[in-house]
């Protein structure tokens, strides 16, 4: 009895040594199971808040501000005063325009000189003619009335033109000087919100200098994706927003618009979005991630999205790594949808799988976090 205690305590020492470092050298994955669900078609991309009008208004003419009437922060309407520039210059242009055109209108009413003397022509060219069927006078000189008659009558003819001329273009001038005179009282263009003042009191602006900056009541989302992600985006489709300004909310939107065209430049397309939220809330400028939804199907084969690599999952089935080709459906921020190739229920391996060879023994350790 004593000698095959000899030899076996030295071959349990031995085979304990040998489990210890094999559990030392053993690899642990991180598994997850298959799941039935619902398999959801989505992308990302980042957002910016945009309103639906954002512009400067510019003074157009040269002159000075002699008064402002909003102030940043003002909600205004389409119509309302925003700046009054000085016009004393144009007024006195205005009036000496109108002086001319005063006394022209007053010269159009006058009897032409020239249809007067045209006038006495004809008379003196039916005492001609008379003269002439009589035989007391040559016919030459009938036809030397007739060349002052038509003389005249191109005088005459043309006087009327020019003056016809010279009013049309005095009354031009005065509408352009009106025009210019109410171009020196600056409104909004749209309802809005003055978000910057840009000249002040006092201030000699120039044409298409920048006078407040005026962004629109409306706001709307531009969601940038990639080409590839492009594809299936459709009008009406929800989006879910997160904006870095709000980490801890999420805002309902919908697609309304799809970009005709795409960044060549960064291979990108965009993606209009509405959304409903306050205007304090949603202000111009503000960035984020976008998550929308182009389909869904039922009584889908889930894995966790990194579980997938390519067409590849890598299954955790008797303790050993197989490594199983499949066939993808829909992926989502988080999951993948597996068509063919794996059944709800068995267990996949969720990360370093680059590590891993077909048949290799590993352990396991369940992800707690899919």
């Amino acid at each position: 009895m004593k000698g095959w205690w000899k030899w076996l305590l030295p071959l349990l020492i031995l085979g304990a040594l040998g489990f210890w470092i094999s559990r030392q050298f053993t690899t642990t994955v991180l598994i997850a199971e298959a799941e039935s669900g619902t398999a959801v078609n989505a992308v990302t991309g980042t957002v910016e808040v945009l309103a639906f009008a954002d512009i400067h208004v510019k003074a157009q003419n040269r002159g000075e501000i002699v008064e402002v009437l909003v102030e940043a922060g003002d909600a205004i309407e389409e119509g309302d005063l925003i700046a009054r520039q000085s016009s004393e210059e144009l007024e006195l242009r205005l009036e000496q325009v109108n002086i001319r055109l005063e006394a022209a209108e007053a010269r159009s009413g006058l009897e032409s000189t020239h249809k007067i003397d045209l006038e006495s022509l004809e008379d003196r060219r039916e005492d001609v003619k008379l003269s002439v069927d009589l035989g007391q006078a040559p016919a030459s000189q009938l036809e030397e009335v007739d060349r002052q008659r038509r003389k005249k009558e191109v005088l005459w003819k043309t006087e009327k033109i020019q003056e016809r001329e010279n009013l049309r273009l005095l009354r031009n001038q005065v509408e352009q000087l009106e025009l210019q005179r109410g171009q020196m009282r600056t409104r909004a263009p749209f309802d809005g919100i003055v978000a910057e003042l840009n000249a002040f009191k006092g201030d000699l602006v120039n044409p298409s200098q920048n006078l407040i900056r005026l962004v629109a009541h409306g706001r709307y989302i531009m969601m940038e994706l990639t080409e590839e992600d492009y594809f299936g985006v459709e009008d009406g489709q929800e989006v879910t927003l997160r904006l870095a300004s709000y980490p801890d909310r999420t805002f309902a939107g919908t697609v309304t618009r799809l970009s005709d065209v795409a960044n060549a430049n960064n291979k990108t397309r965009n993606v209009f979005v509405e959304v409903e939220a306050a205007q304090d809330v949603m202000v111009p400028g503000l960035t984020g991630e976008g998550y929308l939804v182009k389909a869904e199907r039922e009584n889908a084969v889930l894995v966790p999205r990194r579980a997938l690599i390519g067409n590849l999952i890598y299954v955790f089935k008797n303790g050993r790594v197989e490594k199983r080709k499949v066939r993808p459906g829909f992926l989502s921020l988080n999951k993948a949808e597996i068509r063919e190739g794996l059944e709800p229920g068995e267990r996949v391996i969720v990360e370093d799988q680059n590590l891993l060879a077909d048949g290799q023994r590993v352990e396991a350790e369940p992800l707690t976090q899919p």
